[in-house]
Protein backbone atom coordinates (compact mmCIF):
# COMPACT_ATOMS: atom_id res chain seq x y z
CA UNK A 1 0.00 0.00 0.00
CA UNK A 2 1.28 3.19 -1.08
CA UNK A 3 2.26 5.86 1.54
CA UNK A 4 -0.41 8.47 2.34
CA UNK A 5 0.62 11.69 4.22
CA UNK A 6 -2.75 12.19 5.40
CA UNK A 7 -3.35 9.19 7.23
CA UNK A 8 0.37 8.43 8.11
CA UNK A 9 -1.29 5.31 10.01
CA UNK A 10 -1.04 1.95 8.96
CA UNK A 11 -4.18 -0.42 8.95
CA UNK A 12 -2.08 -3.08 10.92
CA UNK A 13 -1.30 -0.68 13.74
CA UNK A 14 -4.90 0.79 13.66
CA UNK A 15 -6.07 -2.56 14.52
CA UNK A 16 -3.81 -3.42 17.25
CA UNK A 17 -5.12 0.01 18.96
CA UNK A 18 -7.86 1.10 20.93
CA UNK A 19 -10.34 4.36 21.82
CA UNK A 20 -8.68 5.80 18.40
CA UNK A 21 -5.25 6.72 19.64
CA UNK A 22 -4.07 6.35 16.13
CA UNK A 23 -6.08 9.86 15.65
CA UNK A 24 -3.58 11.40 18.09
CA UNK A 25 -0.18 9.62 16.34
CA UNK A 26 -1.77 10.16 12.73
CA UNK A 27 -0.82 14.09 13.64
CA UNK A 28 2.29 13.60 15.18
CA UNK A 29 3.69 11.80 12.30
CA UNK A 30 2.29 14.10 9.97
CA UNK A 31 4.54 16.54 11.48
CA UNK A 32 7.26 14.37 12.07
CA UNK A 33 7.35 13.71 8.09
CA UNK A 34 7.08 17.41 7.00
CA UNK A 35 9.80 18.35 9.16
CA UNK A 36 11.76 15.15 7.75
CA UNK A 37 10.99 16.41 4.32
CA UNK A 38 12.60 20.14 5.26
CA UNK A 39 15.27 19.60 7.19
CA UNK A 40 15.53 15.18 8.17
CA UNK A 41 18.94 15.11 6.09
CA UNK A 42 20.86 17.81 7.99
CA UNK A 43 19.06 20.01 10.58
CA UNK A 44 21.65 22.55 10.99
CA UNK A 45 21.78 23.15 7.13
CA UNK A 46 18.09 23.03 6.41
CA UNK A 47 18.65 19.91 4.06
CA UNK A 48 15.77 18.17 4.00
CA UNK A 49 14.81 14.61 1.99
CA UNK A 50 13.02 12.80 -0.41
CA UNK A 51 8.98 12.40 0.11
CA UNK A 52 10.29 8.32 -0.64
CA UNK A 53 12.62 8.48 2.10
CA UNK A 54 10.51 10.43 4.72
CA UNK A 55 8.01 8.25 3.92
CA UNK A 56 10.26 4.99 4.91
CA UNK A 57 10.85 7.07 8.34
CA UNK A 58 7.28 7.20 8.92
CA UNK A 59 6.72 3.45 7.62
CA UNK A 60 9.48 2.19 10.17
CA UNK A 61 8.45 4.70 13.32
CA UNK A 62 4.70 2.82 12.42
CA UNK A 63 6.34 -0.60 12.71
CA UNK A 64 7.73 0.18 15.96
CA UNK A 65 4.92 1.85 18.00
CA UNK A 66 2.65 -1.19 16.96
CA UNK A 67 6.08 -3.42 17.92
CA UNK A 68 5.79 -1.75 21.26
CA UNK A 69 1.98 -1.86 21.59
CA UNK A 70 1.86 -5.88 21.23
CA UNK A 71 4.77 -6.98 23.20
CA UNK A 72 4.61 -4.27 26.07
CA UNK A 73 0.76 -3.73 25.89
CA UNK A 74 1.43 0.24 26.25
CA UNK A 75 -1.46 2.42 27.06
CA UNK A 76 0.22 5.58 25.92
CA UNK A 77 -0.59 6.99 22.58
CA UNK A 78 3.48 8.47 21.82
CA UNK A 79 5.89 6.62 22.18
CA UNK A 80 8.26 7.93 25.00
CA UNK A 81 12.10 7.68 25.47
CA UNK A 82 11.97 5.45 27.95
CA UNK A 83 9.55 3.25 25.49
CA UNK A 84 12.52 4.09 22.44
CA UNK A 85 15.13 2.15 25.23
CA UNK A 86 12.80 -1.10 25.71
CA UNK A 87 12.09 -1.18 21.50
CA UNK A 88 16.15 -1.13 21.46
CA UNK A 89 16.00 -4.62 23.88
CA UNK A 90 13.55 -6.50 22.02
CA UNK A 91 15.82 -5.90 18.50
CA UNK A 92 18.84 -6.96 20.82
CA UNK A 93 17.14 -9.71 21.93
CA UNK A 94 15.71 -10.35 19.05
CA UNK A 95 12.23 -10.18 20.06
CA UNK A 96 10.97 -8.26 17.09
CA UNK A 97 11.60 -9.95 14.10
CA UNK A 98 10.21 -9.76 10.53
CA UNK A 99 6.65 -11.23 9.17
CA UNK A 100 8.28 -14.49 8.46
CA UNK A 101 9.54 -15.03 12.37
CA UNK A 102 13.15 -14.41 11.32
CA UNK A 103 15.20 -11.93 13.71
CA UNK A 104 16.22 -8.96 11.57
CA UNK A 105 19.63 -8.49 10.31
CA UNK A 106 22.34 -5.43 11.79
CA UNK A 107 21.48 -3.12 8.40
CA UNK A 108 17.71 -3.56 9.45
CA UNK A 109 18.50 -2.72 13.36
CA UNK A 110 20.53 -0.08 12.29
CA UNK A 111 17.86 1.74 10.56
CA UNK A 112 15.08 1.18 13.09
CA UNK A 113 17.42 2.66 15.54
CA UNK A 114 18.35 5.50 13.33
CA UNK A 115 14.74 6.09 12.88
CA UNK A 116 14.35 6.82 16.80
CA UNK A 117 17.12 9.01 16.77
CA UNK A 118 15.39 11.14 13.95
CA UNK A 119 12.34 11.32 15.82
CA UNK A 120 13.97 12.45 18.60
CA UNK A 121 16.37 15.28 17.08
CA UNK A 122 12.98 16.10 15.90
CA UNK A 123 10.95 16.24 19.37
CA UNK A 124 14.28 17.95 20.97
CA UNK A 125 14.18 20.47 18.83
CA UNK A 126 10.96 21.41 17.46
CA UNK A 127 8.76 20.78 20.90
CA UNK A 128 11.95 21.97 23.14
CA UNK A 129 11.65 18.07 24.65
CA UNK A 130 14.52 17.96 27.17
CA UNK A 131 14.03 13.97 27.84
CA UNK A 132 14.28 13.72 24.04
CA UNK A 133 17.20 16.02 23.92
CA UNK A 134 19.11 13.41 26.61
CA UNK A 135 17.89 10.30 24.41
CA UNK A 136 20.61 8.31 22.91
CA UNK A 137 20.43 4.27 21.76
CA UNK A 138 21.99 1.75 24.31
CA UNK A 139 23.02 0.00 20.82
CA UNK A 140 23.12 1.33 17.57
CA UNK A 141 23.85 -2.43 15.76
CA UNK A 142 27.13 -0.86 13.91
CA UNK A 143 30.18 -1.75 13.26
CA UNK A 144 31.84 1.82 13.90
CA UNK A 145 32.00 2.47 17.55
CA UNK A 146 33.74 -0.95 17.97
CA UNK A 147 36.58 -0.71 15.34
CA UNK A 148 36.73 2.65 14.60
CA UNK A 149 37.72 3.97 18.48
CA UNK A 150 40.86 4.12 19.04
CA UNK A 151 42.57 3.13 22.35
CA UNK A 152 44.62 4.23 25.04
CA UNK A 153 47.99 3.43 25.73
CA UNK A 154 48.93 2.15 29.10
CA UNK A 155 50.08 4.89 30.98
CA UNK A 156 47.11 7.05 29.61
CA UNK A 157 45.15 4.22 31.05
CA UNK A 158 45.96 4.58 34.13
CA UNK A 159 46.25 8.07 34.10
CA UNK A 160 42.30 7.66 33.35
CA UNK A 161 42.02 6.25 36.68
CA UNK A 162 43.89 8.88 38.60
CA UNK A 163 41.79 11.54 36.47
CA UNK A 164 38.32 9.86 37.64
CA UNK A 165 39.65 10.13 41.44
CA UNK A 166 39.90 14.15 40.79
CA UNK A 167 37.53 14.78 38.57
CA UNK A 168 35.26 16.07 41.65
CA UNK A 169 37.95 18.03 43.69
CA UNK A 170 37.28 21.50 44.44
CA UNK A 171 39.22 24.21 45.65
CA UNK A 172 39.94 24.59 49.21
CA UNK A 173 36.69 25.97 50.89
CA UNK A 174 38.25 28.93 52.08
CA UNK A 175 41.02 29.97 49.37
CA UNK A 176 38.12 29.45 46.58
CA UNK A 177 37.40 33.31 45.01
CA UNK A 178 33.71 34.83 45.31
CA UNK A 179 32.94 34.26 42.23
CA UNK A 180 34.54 30.41 42.46
CA UNK A 181 32.28 29.92 45.76
CA UNK A 182 29.01 31.25 44.03
CA UNK A 183 29.49 28.61 41.13
CA UNK A 184 29.88 25.89 43.32
CA UNK A 185 27.44 26.53 45.31
CA UNK A 186 24.97 26.91 42.93
CA UNK A 187 26.04 23.19 41.54
CA UNK A 188 25.97 21.45 44.79
CA UNK A 189 22.53 23.34 45.66
CA UNK A 190 21.12 21.22 42.70
CA UNK A 191 22.96 18.04 43.30
CA UNK A 192 22.11 18.06 47.31
CA UNK A 193 18.70 19.47 46.94
CA UNK A 194 18.83 22.66 49.03
CA UNK A 195 18.63 26.34 48.98
CA UNK A 196 22.48 28.04 47.93
CA UNK A 197 22.60 29.82 51.29
CA UNK A 198 22.82 25.99 52.77
CA UNK A 199 25.62 24.91 51.12
CA UNK A 200 28.00 24.23 53.88
CA UNK A 201 32.19 23.49 54.07
CA UNK A 202 31.11 19.83 54.85
CA UNK A 203 29.04 20.12 51.05
CA UNK A 204 31.97 20.53 49.41
CA UNK A 205 34.19 17.87 51.32
CA UNK A 206 31.77 15.33 50.22
CA UNK A 207 31.55 16.37 46.87
CA UNK A 208 35.49 15.93 46.63
CA UNK A 209 35.37 12.91 47.92
CA UNK A 210 32.31 11.54 45.52
CA UNK A 211 32.87 7.58 44.43
CA UNK A 212 30.35 7.79 41.79
CA UNK A 213 32.44 8.57 38.79
CA UNK A 214 36.19 6.58 40.33
CA UNK A 215 33.88 3.34 40.34
CA UNK A 216 32.33 3.62 37.33
CA UNK A 217 35.46 4.38 35.78
CA UNK A 218 37.40 1.16 37.82
CA UNK A 219 34.74 -0.79 37.09
CA UNK A 220 34.59 -0.55 33.10
CA UNK A 221 38.27 -0.71 33.05
CA UNK A 222 38.23 -3.93 34.70
CA UNK A 223 35.59 -5.76 32.63
CA UNK A 224 35.63 -3.67 29.64
CA UNK A 225 31.99 -2.58 30.18
CA UNK A 226 30.44 -1.04 26.92
CA UNK A 227 27.71 1.40 27.87
CA UNK A 228 24.72 -0.58 27.06
CA UNK A 229 25.68 -2.64 30.47
CA UNK A 230 26.62 0.17 32.19
CA UNK A 231 22.99 1.30 30.82
CA UNK A 232 21.25 -1.56 32.40
CA UNK A 233 23.84 -2.03 35.45
CA UNK A 234 21.90 -2.35 38.92
CA UNK A 235 22.86 -2.52 42.38
CA UNK A 236 22.34 -6.26 42.99
CA UNK A 237 24.54 -7.19 40.03
CA UNK A 238 27.30 -6.25 42.78
CA UNK A 239 28.10 -9.11 45.29
CA UNK A 240 31.44 -7.17 47.06
CA UNK A 241 31.79 -10.17 49.24
CA UNK A 242 32.75 -12.10 46.68
CA UNK A 243 33.75 -9.86 44.82
CA UNK A 244 32.40 -9.92 41.55
CA UNK A 245 29.69 -8.16 39.23
CA UNK A 246 27.06 -10.78 38.30
CA UNK A 247 25.43 -9.93 34.52
CA UNK A 248 22.26 -11.59 33.44
CA UNK A 249 22.65 -13.64 30.58
CA UNK A 250 19.79 -10.91 29.27
CA UNK A 251 21.36 -8.08 30.11
CA UNK A 252 24.67 -9.24 28.73
CA UNK A 253 26.10 -7.05 25.66
CA UNK A 254 26.41 -10.23 23.86
CA UNK A 255 24.14 -12.59 25.80
CA UNK A 256 26.01 -15.55 27.02
CA UNK A 257 25.09 -17.26 29.87
CA UNK A 258 25.06 -15.16 33.17
CA UNK A 259 29.33 -14.26 34.02
CA UNK A 260 29.79 -13.77 37.54
CA UNK A 261 33.14 -11.25 36.68
CA UNK A 262 35.78 -10.48 38.99
CA UNK A 263 36.49 -7.16 40.50
CA UNK A 264 39.96 -5.91 41.10
CA UNK A 265 40.46 -5.02 45.61
CA UNK A 266 40.78 -0.90 44.48
CA UNK A 267 37.31 -1.47 42.52
CA UNK A 268 35.83 -2.92 44.99
CA UNK A 269 36.34 -0.19 47.98
CA UNK A 270 35.60 1.83 45.56
CA UNK A 271 32.19 0.47 44.71
CA UNK A 272 31.46 -0.13 48.15
CA UNK A 273 32.21 3.72 49.21
CA UNK A 274 30.06 4.31 46.23
CA UNK A 275 26.70 2.56 47.53
CA UNK A 276 27.23 4.29 50.66
CA UNK A 277 27.02 7.63 49.37
CA UNK A 278 24.45 6.70 46.54
CA UNK A 279 21.88 6.36 49.90
CA UNK A 280 22.58 9.92 50.30
CA UNK A 281 20.85 11.40 46.74
CA UNK A 282 17.33 11.70 46.21
CA UNK A 283 17.24 10.73 42.67
CA UNK A 284 18.25 6.82 43.85
CA UNK A 285 15.17 6.59 45.81
CA UNK A 286 12.97 5.17 43.21
CA UNK A 287 15.38 3.04 40.99
CA UNK A 288 17.67 -0.13 41.63
CA UNK A 289 20.38 2.16 38.76
CA UNK A 290 24.08 1.25 39.74
CA UNK A 291 24.56 4.51 38.67
CA UNK A 292 22.79 7.91 37.12
CA UNK A 293 23.93 11.30 35.15
CA UNK A 294 23.96 14.17 36.82
CA UNK A 295 20.05 14.33 34.97
CA UNK A 296 19.05 11.73 37.39
CA UNK A 297 18.87 9.29 34.06
CA UNK A 298 20.99 6.26 32.95
CA UNK A 299 24.03 6.70 31.03
CA UNK A 300 24.32 6.40 27.55
CA UNK A 301 26.71 6.65 24.71
CA UNK A 302 26.17 10.24 24.45
CA UNK A 303 26.51 11.09 28.05
CA UNK A 304 29.32 8.29 28.97
CA UNK A 305 31.29 10.19 25.46
CA UNK A 306 30.82 13.44 27.27
CA UNK A 307 32.06 12.27 30.64
CA UNK A 308 35.11 10.56 29.20
CA UNK A 309 36.45 14.15 27.25
CA UNK A 310 36.12 15.57 30.50
CA UNK A 311 38.41 12.61 31.89
CA UNK A 312 40.62 12.90 28.71
CA UNK A 313 41.41 17.17 29.73
CA UNK A 314 41.66 16.52 33.27
CA UNK A 315 44.23 13.59 32.48
CA UNK A 316 46.38 16.01 29.89
CA UNK A 317 45.48 12.95 27.43
CA UNK A 318 45.53 14.16 23.80
CA UNK A 319 42.43 13.48 22.00
CA UNK A 320 43.24 15.43 18.39
CA UNK A 321 43.00 13.11 15.55
CA UNK A 322 42.04 10.38 17.52
CA UNK A 323 38.19 8.76 17.66
CA UNK A 324 38.24 8.39 21.71
CA UNK A 325 35.12 7.09 22.81
CA UNK A 326 34.04 4.99 25.41
CA UNK A 327 34.55 1.95 22.94
CA UNK A 328 38.07 3.15 23.69
CA UNK A 329 37.76 2.28 27.12
CA UNK A 330 36.71 -1.15 26.26
CA UNK A 331 38.56 -2.07 23.74
CA UNK A 332 42.26 -0.98 25.36
CA UNK A 333 40.89 -3.29 28.57
CA UNK A 334 40.34 -5.93 26.29
CA UNK A 335 43.47 -5.49 24.09
CA UNK A 336 45.89 -5.39 27.26
CA UNK A 337 43.64 -8.57 29.02
CA UNK A 338 44.12 -10.51 26.41
CA UNK A 339 47.96 -10.02 26.18
CA UNK A 340 48.16 -10.17 29.77
CA UNK A 341 45.96 -13.05 31.08
CA UNK A 342 44.97 -15.03 27.99
CA UNK A 343 43.25 -14.85 24.95
CA UNK A 344 40.21 -17.05 26.74
CA UNK A 345 40.42 -14.40 29.78
CA UNK A 346 39.97 -11.24 27.19
CA UNK A 347 37.05 -13.35 25.86
CA UNK A 348 35.14 -13.96 28.74
CA UNK A 349 35.45 -10.61 30.33
CA UNK A 350 34.17 -8.81 26.62
CA UNK A 351 31.76 -11.92 26.42
CA UNK A 352 32.60 -12.41 22.83
CA UNK A 353 30.12 -15.36 21.60
CA UNK A 354 34.29 -17.28 20.17
CA UNK A 355 37.87 -16.34 20.15
CA UNK A 356 37.95 -16.03 17.21
CA UNK A 357 35.93 -12.68 17.35
CA UNK A 358 38.10 -11.39 20.53
CA UNK A 359 41.24 -12.04 18.30
CA UNK A 360 40.05 -10.47 15.54
CA UNK A 361 38.91 -7.14 17.70
CA UNK A 362 41.46 -7.10 20.31
CA UNK A 363 44.85 -8.68 18.89
CA UNK A 364 46.61 -4.84 18.54
CA UNK A 365 48.85 -5.06 21.05
CA UNK A 366 52.58 -6.90 19.76
CA UNK A 367 53.98 -6.97 23.41
CA UNK A 368 53.56 -10.22 25.12
CA UNK A 369 52.40 -9.51 28.59
CA UNK A 370 51.91 -12.03 31.30
CA UNK A 371 50.06 -13.36 34.37
CA UNK A 372 48.76 -10.11 36.58
CA UNK A 373 45.24 -9.99 38.03
CA UNK A 374 42.39 -8.12 36.33
CA UNK A 375 43.30 -5.05 37.72
CA UNK A 376 47.24 -5.68 37.12
CA UNK A 377 46.52 -3.56 33.73
CA UNK A 378 45.24 -0.22 35.30
CA UNK A 379 47.13 -0.33 38.76
CA UNK A 380 50.30 -1.05 35.89
CA UNK A 381 49.10 1.95 33.87
CA UNK A 382 48.58 4.05 36.83
CA UNK A 383 51.92 3.42 38.35
CA UNK A 384 53.46 4.47 35.55
CA UNK A 385 51.61 7.72 35.41
CA UNK A 386 52.26 8.79 38.63
CA UNK A 387 56.25 7.59 38.22
CA UNK A 388 55.78 4.91 40.47
CA UNK A 389 57.45 2.97 38.03
CA UNK A 390 60.15 3.84 35.18
CA UNK A 391 59.42 3.35 31.76
CA UNK A 392 62.39 0.26 32.05
CA UNK A 393 60.50 -1.17 34.66
CA UNK A 394 57.56 -1.35 32.62
CA UNK A 395 59.13 -2.64 29.71
CA UNK A 396 60.24 -5.62 31.30
CA UNK A 397 57.02 -6.57 32.42
CA UNK A 398 55.53 -6.43 29.18
CA UNK A 399 58.41 -7.96 27.85
CA UNK A 400 57.29 -10.81 29.78
CA UNK A 401 59.63 -10.93 32.63
CA UNK A 402 57.36 -12.95 35.33
CA UNK A 403 59.78 -12.40 38.11
CA UNK A 404 59.55 -8.66 38.12
CA UNK A 405 56.32 -8.61 37.50
CA UNK A 406 55.16 -10.47 40.29
CA UNK A 407 57.83 -8.34 42.21
CA UNK A 408 56.30 -5.31 41.23
CA UNK A 409 52.39 -6.17 41.60
CA UNK A 410 53.31 -7.48 45.00
CA UNK A 411 54.33 -4.12 46.03
CA UNK A 412 51.90 -2.10 44.20
CA UNK A 413 49.31 -4.47 46.22
CA UNK A 414 51.57 -3.39 49.87
CA UNK A 415 51.81 -7.41 49.54
CA UNK A 416 55.02 -8.52 51.46
CA UNK A 417 53.84 -12.47 51.47
CA UNK A 418 53.80 -14.97 48.36
CA UNK A 419 51.98 -14.91 44.99
CA UNK A 420 51.25 -17.91 43.52
CA UNK A 421 52.20 -18.39 39.86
Amino acid sequence: MAFDPADPVSRETKNVLENDLWVVIAADWQLFYEWMQQEGKNPEAGNGLSDSVAANYVWRLDQIHRALWQKLELESSLVTPAQASAFVDLLENDEFRTQSGEPYGGNSKRKFVNTLQKYAVWKAREFDADEWAEWEPQETFGQSSYDSSDIFDLEEFGRLTEAAKRLNELPDYEEATPEQRDEINARLAQRFHKPKSRVSPEDWDHEENGAKIPSLVMTAQDLALPPIEIHRATVDWLDLERGVLDIPEEKASKQRESTELSLSPPTQEQLATWLDEREQYEKYDDTDALWLNERGNRYTSKTLNALLEKLCDEAGIDRDGRNITWYSVRRTAGTYLKEYDSLEMAGDVLRHEDLDTTDEHYSEIVREVQRTSVSGVRELGAARASGELSESEVGQILSGNVSVLLELVRELNGDTGSIAE
